[in-house]
Protein backbone atom coordinates (compact mmCIF):
# COMPACT_ATOMS: atom_id res chain seq x y z
CA UNK A 1 0.00 0.00 0.00
CA UNK A 2 3.00 2.30 0.23
CA UNK A 3 2.85 3.22 -3.45
CA UNK A 4 -0.81 4.20 -3.28
CA UNK A 5 -0.30 6.46 -0.31
CA UNK A 6 2.90 8.11 -1.44
CA UNK A 7 3.50 11.58 0.08
CA UNK A 8 1.29 10.64 3.04
CA UNK A 9 2.71 9.92 6.50
CA UNK A 10 0.23 7.65 8.32
CA UNK A 11 1.96 7.75 11.67
CA UNK A 12 2.35 11.50 11.99
CA UNK A 13 5.88 10.96 13.26
CA UNK A 14 8.96 12.85 12.27
CA UNK A 15 11.94 10.89 10.88
CA UNK A 16 13.53 10.83 14.32
CA UNK A 17 10.55 9.01 15.79
CA UNK A 18 9.11 12.09 17.53
CA UNK A 19 5.50 12.95 17.10
CA UNK A 20 4.95 16.06 15.01
CA UNK A 21 2.69 17.57 12.40
CA UNK A 22 1.46 15.10 9.77
CA UNK A 23 3.25 15.27 6.46
CA UNK A 24 1.59 17.19 3.66
CA UNK A 25 -1.01 15.13 1.86
CA UNK A 26 -0.59 14.81 -1.89
CA UNK A 27 -2.41 13.22 -4.77
CA UNK A 28 0.36 10.64 -5.12
CA UNK A 29 -0.02 8.67 -8.34
CA UNK A 30 -3.42 10.21 -8.92
CA UNK A 31 -1.38 13.13 -10.27
CA UNK A 32 -0.78 11.10 -13.40
CA UNK A 33 -4.54 10.51 -13.73
CA UNK A 34 -5.08 14.27 -14.03
CA UNK A 35 -1.97 14.72 -16.20
CA UNK A 36 -3.41 12.17 -18.65
CA UNK A 37 -6.78 13.92 -18.79
CA UNK A 38 -5.25 17.37 -19.21
CA UNK A 39 -3.00 16.12 -22.00
CA UNK A 40 -5.99 14.58 -23.81
CA UNK A 41 -7.89 17.84 -23.29
CA UNK A 42 -5.11 19.84 -24.95
CA UNK A 43 -5.17 17.39 -27.89
CA UNK A 44 -9.00 17.70 -28.19
CA UNK A 45 -9.38 14.00 -27.45
CA UNK A 46 -11.62 14.40 -24.42
CA UNK A 47 -14.11 16.75 -22.81
CA UNK A 48 -13.45 18.07 -19.32
CA UNK A 49 -15.64 19.22 -16.45
CA UNK A 50 -13.32 21.34 -14.27
CA UNK A 51 -15.67 21.50 -11.28
CA UNK A 52 -16.19 17.75 -11.03
CA UNK A 53 -12.47 17.07 -11.46
CA UNK A 54 -11.59 19.68 -8.85
CA UNK A 55 -14.10 18.11 -6.46
CA UNK A 56 -12.56 14.69 -7.10
CA UNK A 57 -9.08 16.07 -6.35
CA UNK A 58 -10.42 17.66 -3.14
CA UNK A 59 -11.89 14.29 -2.15
CA UNK A 60 -8.45 12.71 -2.56
CA UNK A 61 -6.74 15.49 -0.60
CA UNK A 62 -8.96 15.50 2.51
CA UNK A 63 -6.57 14.85 5.46
CA UNK A 64 -7.34 11.55 7.16
CA UNK A 65 -5.59 9.97 10.13
CA UNK A 66 -7.15 6.52 10.23
CA UNK A 67 -5.30 4.07 7.98
CA UNK A 68 -8.43 1.98 7.33
CA UNK A 69 -10.38 5.05 6.20
CA UNK A 70 -7.52 5.99 3.88
CA UNK A 71 -7.55 2.55 2.29
CA UNK A 72 -11.35 2.72 1.98
CA UNK A 73 -11.07 6.10 0.25
CA UNK A 74 -8.68 4.66 -2.32
CA UNK A 75 -11.02 1.74 -2.97
CA UNK A 76 -13.89 4.17 -3.55
CA UNK A 77 -11.74 6.54 -5.62
CA UNK A 78 -10.78 3.95 -8.24
CA UNK A 79 -14.30 3.30 -9.63
CA UNK A 80 -15.23 6.93 -9.04
CA UNK A 81 -12.24 8.09 -11.09
CA UNK A 82 -13.10 5.61 -13.84
CA UNK A 83 -16.69 6.89 -14.03
CA UNK A 84 -15.48 10.51 -14.09
CA UNK A 85 -13.00 9.69 -16.87
CA UNK A 86 -15.77 8.05 -18.91
CA UNK A 87 -18.15 10.98 -18.37
CA UNK A 88 -15.46 13.40 -19.58
CA UNK A 89 -14.80 11.32 -22.68
CA UNK A 90 -16.65 11.58 -25.99
CA UNK A 91 -18.03 8.06 -25.59
CA UNK A 92 -21.82 7.58 -25.58
CA UNK A 93 -23.68 7.96 -22.25
CA UNK A 94 -24.04 4.93 -19.97
CA UNK A 95 -27.80 4.82 -20.61
CA UNK A 96 -27.26 4.46 -24.34
CA UNK A 97 -24.57 1.82 -23.84
CA UNK A 98 -26.89 -0.27 -21.67
CA UNK A 99 -29.79 0.11 -24.11
CA UNK A 100 -27.58 -1.25 -26.93
CA UNK A 101 -26.01 -4.02 -24.82
CA UNK A 102 -27.99 -6.73 -26.59
CA UNK A 103 -26.54 -5.63 -29.94
CA UNK A 104 -23.00 -5.42 -28.57
CA UNK A 105 -23.31 -8.97 -27.27
CA UNK A 106 -23.64 -10.21 -30.86
CA UNK A 107 -20.14 -9.00 -31.77
CA UNK A 108 -17.56 -11.77 -31.80
CA UNK A 109 -14.14 -11.49 -30.16
CA UNK A 110 -12.34 -10.83 -33.45
CA UNK A 111 -14.61 -7.91 -34.31
CA UNK A 112 -14.29 -6.42 -30.81
CA UNK A 113 -10.50 -6.71 -31.10
CA UNK A 114 -10.60 -4.91 -34.43
CA UNK A 115 -12.72 -2.11 -32.93
CA UNK A 116 -10.32 -1.79 -30.00
CA UNK A 117 -7.39 -1.54 -32.40
CA UNK A 118 -9.14 1.34 -34.17
CA UNK A 119 -9.85 3.20 -30.92
CA UNK A 120 -6.43 2.82 -29.27
CA UNK A 121 -4.08 5.69 -30.05
CA UNK A 122 -0.60 4.18 -29.87
CA UNK A 123 1.13 7.55 -30.23
CA UNK A 124 -0.76 8.74 -27.15
CA UNK A 125 0.29 5.63 -25.20
CA UNK A 126 3.94 6.27 -26.07
CA UNK A 127 3.64 9.90 -25.03
CA UNK A 128 1.98 8.91 -21.74
CA UNK A 129 4.82 6.47 -21.05
CA UNK A 130 7.37 9.25 -21.56
CA UNK A 131 5.36 11.56 -19.29
CA UNK A 132 5.15 8.81 -16.67
CA UNK A 133 8.95 8.51 -16.58
CA UNK A 134 9.28 12.30 -16.41
CA UNK A 135 6.73 12.41 -13.61
CA UNK A 136 8.66 9.85 -11.56
CA UNK A 137 11.77 11.99 -11.94
CA UNK A 138 10.22 15.45 -11.46
CA UNK A 139 8.08 14.40 -8.47
CA UNK A 140 11.29 13.92 -6.47
CA UNK A 141 11.99 17.66 -6.64
CA UNK A 142 8.66 19.35 -7.41
CA UNK A 143 5.38 19.03 -5.54
CA UNK A 144 3.32 18.04 -8.57
CA UNK A 145 0.07 17.92 -6.58
CA UNK A 146 0.22 21.66 -5.98
CA UNK A 147 0.68 22.35 -9.70
CA UNK A 148 -2.20 20.04 -10.66
CA UNK A 149 -4.62 21.50 -8.11
CA UNK A 150 -3.69 25.06 -9.08
CA UNK A 151 -4.35 24.26 -12.73
CA UNK A 152 -7.71 22.66 -11.89
CA UNK A 153 -8.70 25.76 -9.92
CA UNK A 154 -7.80 27.98 -12.87
CA UNK A 155 -9.89 25.80 -15.21
CA UNK A 156 -12.84 25.97 -12.81
CA UNK A 157 -12.83 29.78 -12.79
CA UNK A 158 -15.40 31.59 -14.97
CA UNK A 159 -13.86 32.03 -18.40
CA UNK A 160 -14.31 35.81 -18.45
CA UNK A 161 -11.69 36.11 -15.69
CA UNK A 162 -9.07 34.23 -17.69
CA UNK A 163 -6.67 35.61 -20.33
CA UNK A 164 -7.82 35.37 -23.94
CA UNK A 165 -4.91 33.07 -24.87
CA UNK A 166 -5.95 30.66 -22.11
CA UNK A 167 -9.61 30.61 -23.13
CA UNK A 168 -8.63 29.30 -26.55
CA UNK A 169 -7.35 26.08 -24.96
CA UNK A 170 -10.55 25.44 -23.02
CA UNK A 171 -13.09 24.74 -25.76
CA UNK A 172 -13.78 21.26 -24.42
CA UNK A 173 -14.25 22.31 -20.80
CA UNK A 174 -17.73 22.75 -19.44
CA UNK A 175 -19.61 23.78 -16.32
CA UNK A 176 -22.08 21.56 -14.48
CA UNK A 177 -24.83 22.71 -16.83
CA UNK A 178 -22.66 21.92 -19.84
CA UNK A 179 -22.56 25.50 -21.14
CA UNK A 180 -19.26 27.36 -21.55
CA UNK A 181 -19.33 30.78 -19.94
CA UNK A 182 -18.24 33.75 -22.03
CA UNK A 183 -17.29 37.35 -21.42
CA UNK A 184 -20.69 38.58 -22.63
CA UNK A 185 -23.31 36.99 -20.32
CA UNK A 186 -26.18 39.09 -21.65
CA UNK A 187 -25.49 38.14 -25.25
CA UNK A 188 -25.11 34.51 -24.21
CA UNK A 189 -28.49 34.53 -22.44
CA UNK A 190 -30.14 36.04 -25.50
CA UNK A 191 -28.52 33.44 -27.73
CA UNK A 192 -29.68 30.65 -25.39
CA UNK A 193 -33.24 31.99 -25.42
CA UNK A 194 -33.25 32.16 -29.23
CA UNK A 195 -31.83 28.64 -29.41
CA UNK A 196 -34.49 27.30 -27.05
CA UNK A 197 -37.23 28.87 -29.14
CA UNK A 198 -35.69 27.35 -32.26
CA UNK A 199 -35.46 23.94 -30.60
CA UNK A 200 -39.14 24.16 -29.60
CA UNK A 201 -40.13 24.92 -33.19
CA UNK A 202 -37.97 22.11 -34.55
CA UNK A 203 -39.33 19.58 -32.05
CA UNK A 204 -42.90 20.62 -32.87
CA UNK A 205 -42.21 20.27 -36.59
CA UNK A 206 -40.63 16.86 -36.01
CA UNK A 207 -43.59 15.56 -34.00
CA UNK A 208 -46.00 16.77 -36.69
CA UNK A 209 -43.85 15.00 -39.30
CA UNK A 210 -43.96 11.71 -37.38
CA UNK A 211 -47.73 12.03 -36.89
CA UNK A 212 -48.20 12.57 -40.63
CA UNK A 213 -45.88 9.71 -41.57
CA UNK A 214 -47.69 7.34 -39.22
CA UNK A 215 -50.78 7.54 -41.46
CA UNK A 216 -48.95 5.92 -44.36
CA UNK A 217 -50.10 2.34 -44.93
CA UNK A 218 -49.31 -0.13 -47.69
CA UNK A 219 -51.79 -2.89 -48.47
CA UNK A 220 -50.48 -5.94 -50.26
CA UNK A 221 -53.06 -7.75 -52.35
CA UNK A 222 -52.82 -11.53 -52.63
CA UNK A 223 -51.33 -12.64 -55.97
CA UNK A 224 -53.52 -14.41 -58.52
CA UNK A 225 -53.85 -18.15 -58.08
CA UNK A 226 -52.04 -18.85 -61.35
CA UNK A 227 -49.14 -16.48 -60.62
CA UNK A 228 -45.61 -17.87 -60.67
CA UNK A 229 -44.19 -18.14 -57.16
CA UNK A 230 -40.90 -16.39 -56.47
CA UNK A 231 -38.71 -15.37 -53.55
CA UNK A 232 -37.26 -11.97 -52.78
CA UNK A 233 -33.74 -12.11 -51.39
CA UNK A 234 -32.61 -8.85 -49.78
CA UNK A 235 -28.86 -8.60 -49.07
CA UNK A 236 -27.67 -5.88 -46.69
CA UNK A 237 -23.96 -5.76 -45.77
CA UNK A 238 -23.23 -4.08 -42.45
CA UNK A 239 -21.18 -0.87 -42.67
CA UNK A 240 -20.50 -1.22 -46.40
CA UNK A 241 -21.85 1.07 -49.11
CA UNK A 242 -21.64 1.04 -52.87
CA UNK A 243 -19.33 4.05 -52.63
CA UNK A 244 -16.92 1.88 -50.63
CA UNK A 245 -17.10 -0.88 -53.24
CA UNK A 246 -16.54 1.54 -56.11
CA UNK A 247 -13.63 3.19 -54.27
CA UNK A 248 -12.03 -0.24 -53.83
CA UNK A 249 -12.65 -0.92 -57.55
CA UNK A 250 -14.63 -4.06 -56.72
CA UNK A 251 -17.97 -3.14 -58.28
CA UNK A 252 -17.38 -5.44 -61.24
CA UNK A 253 -16.94 -8.37 -58.85
CA UNK A 254 -20.42 -8.00 -57.38
CA UNK A 255 -22.81 -10.89 -57.99
CA UNK A 256 -25.48 -10.31 -60.61
CA UNK A 257 -28.63 -8.82 -59.06
CA UNK A 258 -31.97 -8.00 -60.65
CA UNK A 259 -32.27 -4.74 -58.71
CA UNK A 260 -29.52 -2.65 -57.10
CA UNK A 261 -30.71 0.20 -54.88
CA UNK A 262 -28.39 3.20 -55.19
CA UNK A 263 -30.26 6.45 -54.80
CA UNK A 264 -31.82 6.53 -51.33
CA UNK A 265 -31.27 8.11 -47.92
CA UNK A 266 -32.04 6.18 -44.75
CA UNK A 267 -31.49 9.23 -42.48
CA UNK A 268 -29.39 7.01 -40.21
CA UNK A 269 -25.64 6.72 -39.78
CA UNK A 270 -25.64 3.14 -38.48
CA UNK A 271 -26.48 0.11 -40.59
CA UNK A 272 -28.98 -1.47 -38.17
CA UNK A 273 -31.56 1.34 -38.06
CA UNK A 274 -30.70 2.21 -41.67
CA UNK A 275 -31.94 -1.11 -43.04
CA UNK A 276 -35.07 -0.96 -40.87
CA UNK A 277 -35.88 2.50 -42.21
CA UNK A 278 -35.33 1.28 -45.75
CA UNK A 279 -37.67 -1.70 -45.30
CA UNK A 280 -40.33 0.46 -43.66
CA UNK A 281 -39.90 3.48 -45.92
CA UNK A 282 -43.20 2.89 -47.71
CA UNK A 283 -44.99 2.92 -44.37
CA UNK A 284 -43.60 6.29 -43.31
CA UNK A 285 -40.70 7.37 -41.12
CA UNK A 286 -40.74 7.07 -37.33
CA UNK A 287 -38.56 8.02 -34.38
CA UNK A 288 -35.45 5.98 -33.65
CA UNK A 289 -37.08 4.35 -30.61
CA UNK A 290 -40.15 3.35 -32.61
CA UNK A 291 -37.98 1.45 -35.09
CA UNK A 292 -37.58 -1.35 -32.55
CA UNK A 293 -41.26 -1.52 -31.61
CA UNK A 294 -43.86 -3.73 -33.23
CA UNK A 295 -45.95 -2.18 -35.94
CA UNK A 296 -49.00 -3.35 -37.88
CA UNK A 297 -47.74 -1.84 -41.14
CA UNK A 298 -44.58 -3.96 -41.59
Amino acid sequence: MTNIFKNTDFSGKKPGGQMGKPALVGLSYWNFYFITKLLMLLKDMIGFNPLYNLAFAAFLLVPLENVFVKVLRQLVAIPLGAVLFYSDSFLPPFKQMFSQANQLSTFNAGYMLELANRVINYDLLILLFVLWVLYLFISRYVRVSSVIVAYLIVLALPHQYLPAWFQGDMKNTSTVEGNVQTGAPVAAEQADATMQEGETDINKYLQNFFASEKKRIITFKPPPADAIAFDVLYIHICSLSLDDIEFAKQYSNLPLFDIVLKNFNTAASYSGPAVIRLLRSGCGQSSHKALYEDTATD
